[in-house]
């Protein structure tokens, strides 16, 4: 997993909210079934990567690690911000995450 598409999470939460809505919209005001075709794709594609992160997330064994994994991509919380709530250097934040990811 890179850092690149850990960052991706919190936007596509936000882009799957919106295609929600759009999805929404195009069923009940009768859009094409091509449009709702595309959104439902663009849909799955989200769902996958989001699904792709979590489990890498899941798959950290040491709780401290998984902690700040969730802190990182859930919460959005920086390395300092991670560090003050953990009682622990933000450089050394950065380290444990940097071992499990292709830097």
């Amino acid at each position: 997993m890179s850092k690149e598409t850990l960052r991706q999470y919190k936007t596509l939460r936000a882009e799957l909210a919106y295609i929600d809505l759009m999805l929404t919209q195009l069923q009940t005001q009768q859009g094409t079934e091509r449009d709702i075709i595309e959104r439902q794709s663009q849909r799955a594609r989200i769902l996958s990567i989001m699904r792709d992160i979590e489990a890498f997330i899941d798959s950290v064994s040491d709780p401290i690690d998984k902690c700040i994994f969730t802190m990182s991509v859930y919460d959005n919380l920086t390395y300092r911000e991670i560090g003050d709530t953990i009682h622990m250097d933000y450089t050394r934040v950065g380290r444990r995450m940097d071992r499990y990811l292709d830097c």
